[in-house]
């Protein structure tokens, strides 16, 4: 049975595989009370599914919004709405993918993560089959 569901999409540019770990890597903050990534910071993201998330560093970076997405998760059912919305600062090297997460009250500037940068591309709904 095919149903339609939401992903919130991340494009950025990172130095290196390193960056990237440290950046998703999850860790307890006392401050905060619960575990957190930086890019969970960065996007001021509370709770999400790590089952749930798709995420990938490429060796070269593009401007190919295509090229970079193109190996995700039900991509055809959302290819389209991504490449008509999706406008990047620069070439980017990284994906995250939250599937079954709405984030779209988020702003849409890139955040500066190091001398690269982290972009919240917007919410997609995608076809589950």
């Amino acid at each position: 049975m095919k149903s339609k569901k939401t992903l919130s999409l991340f494009i950025g540019n990172l130095d290196s595989p390193q960056e990237f770990e440290e950046y998703m890597t999850t860790s307890y903050s006392k401050k905060e009370g619960h575990i957190k990534s930086n890019f969970m910071a960065d996007f001021d993201l509370e709770v999400i599914d790590e089952d749930l998330v798709e995420a990938q560093i490429r060796h070269k970076r593009t401007i190919d919004v295509e090229t970079l997405v193109k190996d995700f998760s039900y991509f055809p059912s959302f290819r389209k709405e991504v490449i008509k919305r999706v406008n990047l600062p620069g070439k980017a090297n990284v994906v995250i993918i939250l599937f079954d997460y709405f984030a779209d009250e988020l702003g849409r500037e890139p955040i500066p993560v190091k001398e690269g940068y982290m972009k919240f591309c917007g919410t997609y709904e995608y076809i589950d089959q």
